[in-house]
């Protein structure tokens, strides 16, 4: 069994500092139930970006943190195509 969320970073705004990812679904943790490790992770190598993931209904969320320490969710708008 696997703990930890697996997820895909699919768009990077490095202008405005926003991740985006998409939770794979799989059988390991989802997103939103390992917000506190996937926002900590992120931060290691995109510190101060704003994570922005769409969860196993397909909805978009933003994981918001502080310097990788999950505070809570916020809904946002789906990213533009």
């Amino acid at each position: 069994m696997n703990f930890r969320a697996s997820f895909n970073i699919v768009g990077v705004d490095r202008a405005n500092r926003i991740l985006y990812i998409v939770d794979n679904n799989d059988s390991s943790k989802s997103v939103t139930n390992d917000a506190e490790h996937v926002c900590y992770e992120l931060h290691q190598t995109f510190p101060d970006y704003r994570v922005i993931y769409r969860d196993t209904e397909g909805r978009w969320d933003e994981l918001v943190h502080d310097k990788g320490r999950f505070l809570r969710f916020a809904p946002v708008k789906p990213p533009r195509r």
